[in-house]
């Protein structure tokens, strides 16, 4: 048991180091410090046993499995939330169809307060994705980590991901078409990194207040089970890229 513990907390320290950096999607063996980073992490809780290929191996693969649950994550927050709108709001399929237009338009789903374009990253589905990252890195002592601008990135790009899924009012994960490979159906860096990478444009303008703030309402998500919140909001506003157009207040930039 405690050894699987120290596990886990090697592992966090590892996706807190994937969550640091500007491009969620390319964290892995490919990064030039990425040995480094492993053998810092695995010598904090295994200082008597070698850091071998097998370590490597290891946080590799939890940086792999850590990008593929956030997609999953966010899908089962969009499952759960249909579900609730159906059974209390009585809501159809076209009504699905115009509430998930309305949230991806103008990135509308990004604000806590979408109509008036304030709160940025702050609403409650981002929120909820990222609290889920912030629950797995916890063990990691705050004076340790990093600005997480990457899992905020990749956070929000599943969530995109996962609200489009039911864009013609009925679940539906289209297969993802790459070149000179099999399509895919998981959530892979063709077309999500560019996603996640248009996202930290703007995240990376974020005050340390807001940021701040997006922390602690991700750590009220983990305080407390979802209420699953079906209100309304709308915003109807355009740009040449939605997700580069994603507005700061005067208060909420760096």
């Amino acid at each position: 048991m405690a050894i699987r513990l120290t596990t886990l907390v090697f592992e966090a320290q590892i996706r807190e180091w994937a969550g640091s950096l500007d491009d969620a999607f390319s964290a892995g063996a490919s990064q030039p410090e990425f040995k480094a980073e492993v053998r810092k992490a695995w010598v904090k809780c295994f200082p008597d046993i070698p850091c071998d290929d097998a370590v490597y191996g290891v946080a590799a693969s939890a940086i792999r499995t850590w990008r593929s649950e956030t997609g999953k994550y966010t899908i089962g927050y969009f499952d759960n939330l249909f579900a609730k709108r159906a059974r209390e709001l009585r809501e159809d399929t076209a009504g699905r169809v115009a509430f998930v237009a309305a949230e991806l338009d103008g990135m509308s789903f990004v604000y806590a307060d979408p109509v008036n374009k304030r709160g940025a990253y702050r609403s409650q589905a981002v929120s909820y994705a990222y609290a889920r990252h912030l629950r797995i890195i916890s063990v990691v002592p705050l004076e340790d980590r990093r600005k997480q601008k990457g899992a905020l990135a990749l956070t929000t790009a599943a969530v995109e991901r996962g609200l489009g899924m039911w864009k013609s009012g009925t679940k539906f994960q289209e297969p993802v078409k790459r070149v000179g490979r099999k399509s895919a159906l998981r959530f892979v860096a063709d077309p999500w990194a560019k996603h996640a990478g248009t996202y930290l444009k703007v995240i990376v303008r974020l005050s340390e207040s807001k940021w701040a703030d997006i922390d602690h309402l991700a750590e009220e998500w983990n305080a407390a089970p979802p209420n699953w919140d079906i209100g309304e909001d709308d915003d109807t506003s355009e740009g040449p890229d939605p997700r580069l157009a994603i507005g700061l207040s005067d208060d909420e930039l760096e």
